[in-house]
């Protein structure tokens, strides 16, 4: 198993949900950090996908229509990053 090696934080400003989030294009993994500082790890976003995710006005909404319950998740133990403004569990 590959361990993801992700980019840098990119901090989500326009979801009530979505704190940020951190890509891996070699894994094809994103990890989404949501505002109750919960994370999950997402296996098979593209880039395309990801690329999309974050250039849309409504992050929330592309994440639903392209991520939530069409990929592969699983809850972290650990948020693997921080991104200022939330909580760490």
């Amino acid at each position: 198993m590959t361990t993801p090696k992700f980019e840098a934080v990119i901090k989500i400003e326009d979801s009530s949900m979505i704190a940020g989030i951190q890509y891996d294009p070699m894994t094809k993994t994103m990890d989404a950090q949501f505002r109750n500082g919960g994370v999950y790890r997402y296996k098979g976003v593209t880039h395309l996908e990801f690329s999309l995710l974050v250039t849309k006005r409504s992050t929330g909404k592309a994440f639903h229509a392209m991520i939530h319950g069409q990929k592969k998740c699983v809850k972290t133990r650990r948020a693997p990053f921080v991104v200022p403004g939330t909580s760490e569990k």
